[in-house]
């Protein structure tokens, strides 16, 4: 099929890439200076920039582990650094994939191929979250690939209830917990049905400043999920924190807030309420979007 106005950014790409470098500047600080390029069509895909706390790289993939260990290197606290510069506040993790920063400063860190969380003090202090899953995994998490344990978000007006994004046997879904103290309990099926595979997963949550869950998923390796509206996969998703279609999304009765994606792996906001998020590209280049309700991102056609 052929999406419209989509091969008209195929003829941009260049200059979207340049503008790039220059929008991603002004995330959190001024305002980019760039329009948008907008193809012509009814599906708008955004200029590029990203950004945003809690985001965060994939790592390659490694074994599972099974000790209750919080990982199994031993994470090695590093004193405060300079101020402006990043210090190292601990090393040693086990494929590190989330962060989710506590209203004290506590960190909480998702170990994507050993399925458990940890704890990180603001001194660089580790301890384990404990989890009813073998050895203090979450339960039902089962990795593989590029899939396993992945995004975290709390909830913004109770830090009690924690959001999780795994990979299970059948499916990617986001489950919410009530974290209490170092202990998970009382897994709340949020949003199920979002297509796994050994790549293409997606897994980045977080709560938007409209107080919603955004969800990043990826196409599980099946590029036609993109355009399907149908599908879960290759899409932003906007819910509640009960996991129903927030109010105000683009599609009635729907969940997607911006399709056509490949593989959304991160996203923030910026100071006016602009969301941005990165995803994979094919082969070469990799795409940072201005991300608009409604939006057509254009894969697989672009």
């Amino acid at each position: 099929m052929t999406v419209p106005g989509l091969r008209a950014v195929a003829r941009r790409t260049a200059a979207v890439a340049a503008l790039a470098l220059v929008t991603a500047c002004g995330v959190f600080g001024s305002q980019p200076s760039g329009e948008p390029v907008t193809p012509t069509g009814t599906e708008t895909p955004g200029t590029s920039s990203t950004g945003g706390p809690g985001t965060s790289s994939t790592g390659a993939p490694g074994a599972t582990g099974g000790s209750s260990s919080p990982s199994s290197a031993t994470p090695t606290p590093r004193p405060t650094g300079v101020p402006g510069r990043p210090t190292d506040v601990v090393t040693g993790l086990n494929v590190p994939w989330s962060v989710a920063v506590l209203p004290g400063g506590e960190a909480l860190i998702s170990l994507r191929d050993e399925a458990k969380i940890i704890r990180v003090d603001r001194d660089g202090a580790t301890r384990a979250v404990r989890a009813p899953g073998p050895g203090g995994s979450v339960p039902g998490v089962q990795p593989g690939g590029e899939g396993g344990l992945l995004g975290l978000a709390v909830l913004p007006d109770d830090a009690t209830q924690l959001f999780v994004y795994g990979t299970t046997a059948t499916d990617n879904r986001v489950t919410r917990w009530t974290l209490t103290g170092d202990e998970l309990t009382d897994p709340r099926v949020v949003v199920q049905g979002i297509p796994k595979a050994g790549n293409h997963n997606g897994g980045r949550i977080a709560f938007g400043p409209d107080g919603y869950l955004y969800i990043g998923t990826g196409d599980a390796g099946d590029g036609s999920a993109a355009q399907d509206r149908r599908s879960l996969g290759a899409k932003i998703l906007r819910v509640t924190a009960d996991g129903k279609p927030a109010p105000g999304n683009p599609f009635d009765a729907s969940p997607v807030y911006s399709l056509g994606h490949r593989n959304v792996q991160g996203f923030g906001w910026s100071t006016d309420g602009t969301m941005y998020a990165s995803e994979f590209g094919q082969n070469r280049f990799d795409e940072l979007n201005k991300i608009v309700p409604g939006g057509n991102y254009g894969w697989p056609e672009v």
